[in-house]
């Protein structure tokens, strides 16, 4: 299942420290109603993968990933967070046709229909 929000709130990464503001965006920030709070990214990976990505690249924005297996487009999806919220782009891989258009239709990155194999 998706990772809960109290999974989340366990993990030592903090909203504040997951995308640096440039001085101009800090500015605009200051400038939101009070009503709007900034979100933490969404976790979705069935283990954990997306939050040990996030923490491996240091909350990098912008990289390049490659998904075998992709699967559903959110769900347990193992780069659907660094895409949405860290923007990266990539490659969904993906041998079964079921997940193919809700992956297209859904995600940013490029989908190839196709089996990987050894």
């Amino acid at each position: 299942s998706p990772l809960s929000a109290n999974a989340y709130n366990r993990t030592p990464l903090s909203p504040l420290s997951l995308s640096p503001l440039s001085p101009l965006s800090a500015n605009a920030c200051k400038r939101v109603p009070f009503t709007i709070r900034p979100q933490p990214p969404r976790f979705v990976a069935q283990t954990e993968q997306d939050v040990l990505l996030v923490r491996i690249f240091n909350n990098r924005m912008g990289g390049f990933f490659v998904d075998l297996a992709a699967n559903d487009p959110v769900f347990i999806s193992n780069s659907w967070t660094i895409e949405q919220w860290f923007g990266w782009n990539g490659v969904c891989i993906e041998a079964n046709p079921v997940y193919i258009p809700a992956l297209r239709r859904v995600r940013h990155c490029q989908v190839v229909h196709a089996l990987v194999d050894s």
